[in-house]
């Protein structure tokens, strides 16, 4: 029965290969995951760019606008900016200037019911975005390896009983 030892290392080398290359497959695709956080870009003080959670771990919802920022979560990142008072209330006129000088303007030429006459230049000195920050996920990607080997594993059964029962006629060989 040359044949069946034959079909036996066929079965048990393609089972080794598969669980591998799937195991390594599914980690590799799993082991990082992109997580939302928020991208700020400070306009003065230390002009750094970070991410509010992954970088300085200050918790904070999608925040897309920074008028919708929350006033404890705007003095977290203002800090993180390492703003000063003054440069504070500096940034602050000079946006309340612009503003009147860009309405004046604009008045001028378009009239005061123009809805572009309403814009108001932004008296926070930073920039926010949302963002996808890469995280490790080390142990959720060994949860999906698991999963997959059982999953290999629990096909490659069926498929060794679809052959005994071609074969021998019987779910399980007879010794």
């Amino acid at each position: 029965m040359w044949w069946y030892r034959f079909f036996k290392v066929i079965f048990w080398t393609s089972f080794v290969v598969s669980t591998i290359l799937s195991a390594v497959l599914v980690y590799r695709a799993n082991r990082v995951k992109l997580v939302q956080d928020v991208k700020v870009n400070c306009l003065i003080g230390n002009q750094s760019t970070f991410y509010v959670c992954h970088d300085k771990g200050i918790p904070i919802d999608n925040y897309n606008d920074y008028r919708k920022v929350p006033d404890a979560m705007n003095a977290k990142v203002i800090q993180a900016c390492e703003i000063s008072q003054p440069e504070l209330d500096a940034y602050t006129q000079q946006a309340a200037i612009k503003t009147e000088q860009y309405r004046a303007n604009c008045i001028t030429s378009l009239g005061e019911e123009d809805a572009l006459c309403k814009i108001q230049f932004g008296s926070v000195p930073y920039t926010i975005g949302s963002a996808q920050v890469p995280e490790n996920n080390t142990l959720g990607a060994v949860e999906y390896v698991i999963v997959d080997l059982v999953t290999v594993a629990f096909i490659f059964e069926v498929i060794r009983r679809i052959f005994y029962y071609a074969v021998l006629g019987a779910f399980r060989p007879k010794m």
